[in-house]
């Protein structure tokens, strides 16, 4: 945690989309003036940041806003669904444990990302106590407190596996195969043990009660109109390269499945309709890994899929870490972008043994 007096700050928005954000030009910029020199230096964390030169901003004529609270900053970092999310619950749990009582800065953007994403701030903040600012606007800020540790070294999930070596699909040396392949973890109970982070979150979520229409059959895939429609993909063609084409969404919905996209919801309708859930089909990646925080029935039946283009990783890290606490899980890898007649037998034999 850094506090900062008197300090210049501005930030500006993203102007190319490399895969990884690896370039500051490509992430959310936020610029804190040296105290010894007249550069500006960068304060953005993303963990594929490194060496990023300061900054020389001509102060010379500029409007510069004055805001006199003592305020405490979320930085929206990179435009990813759900790094975003883990980065400001990493912050807001920040806030909350060292007690903070003063006011918040947020960037206008992070307000205007998704319904999900600003029902999540709102679950923890007052709008009251929000200071919304512009992105190439300078301000000085009496007192100025923010994050300055990557939040991705911190927020680590512990996944425990049990009964046999089919549940750590994940091996280094692993032989992965070409074809579809189905994982069938029904009757074996994978046991998911949620960080502090996500507790605070789900103690907010226990506290729900409202009423909401549920559905015994759901499905959130990552179909090419989700990342057409969206404004949290790095790079859009990449995006479209992992996910599924809208035959999927056709194909579910012709199931009897209510198919929509999370991003359309607020983070407490997702939490009764997805547990109140008898069959969730959910596709790897930030769709999975945003919701599975937040699911806490086990009796769920849960299916995993994931498109071709996700398999490299299970190289390196487990499926499981995309799955909540549950007793009945099928994964199912290797899915094309487009829905086959493989593919059809494949999910028509899954579903029809729910």
């Amino acid at each position: 945690m850094t506090t900062l007096s008197n300090v210049l700050y501005v930030y500006y928005l993203p102007t190319t989309n490399n895969l990884h954000s690896n370039s500051i030009d490509s992430c959310y910029s936020h610029y804190i003036k040296n105290e010894i020199d007249e550069t500006f230096k960068n304060i953005n964390n993303w963990s594929y940041l490194s060496n990023i030169p300061c900054k020389l901003i001509d102060l010379n004529n500029k409007d510069i806003r004055t805001i006199n609270d003592d305020v405490f900053f979320i930085k929206y970092e990179v435009r990813n669904a759900g790094h975003t999310l883990l980065n400001i619950l990493y912050q807001i749990h920040h806030y909350i444990v060292h007690n903070y009582k003063c006011k918040i800065v947020i960037q206008k953007e992070l307000l205007n990302v998704s319904k999900y994403i600003f029902s999540v701030i709102q679950l923890f903040i007052n709008m009251e106590n929000i200071i919304v600012i512009e992105s190439s606007q300078i301000y000085n800020f009496k007192k100025f407190t923010y994050t300055s540790v990557r939040y991705s070294n911190l927020c680590g999930v512990e996944i425990f596996s049990h009964i046999n070596n089919k549940l750590n699909l994940p091996i280094s040396n692993i032989d992965i195969p070409s074809n579809i392949n189905v994982i069938n973890y029904k009757n074996y109970f994978v046991k998911y043990t949620h960080n502090s982070i996500e507790h605070m979150l789900i103690d907010k979520m226990k506290l729900i009660n409202k009423n909401t229409v549920t559905y015994d059959n759901i499905c959130l895939i990552k179909t090419t109109n989700c990342v057409t429609n969206s404004l949290t993909h790095i790079n859009t063609n990449y995006s479209i390269k992992r996910s599924f084409n809208n035959d999927y969404h056709d194909y579910f919905t012709n199931k009897n499945y209510f198919v929509f996209n999370p991003s359309d919801y607020t983070i407490e309708d997702l939490y009764i309709l997805l547990n109140n859930a008898k069959n969730i089909v959910i596709s790897y990646g930030c769709m999975s890994y945003m919701n599975k925080m937040i699911i806490t029935n086990t009796n769920i039946n849960y299916v995993l899929l994931s498109h071709k283009e996700y398999t490299h990783e299970f190289k390196f890290m487990s499926a499981l870490c995309m799955i909540p606490p549950c007793n009945n899980c099928i994964l199912v890898y290797n899915l094309n972008s487009e829905l086959d007649e493989t593919s059809c037998n494949v999910l028509n034999n899954i579903l029809n043994n729910l």
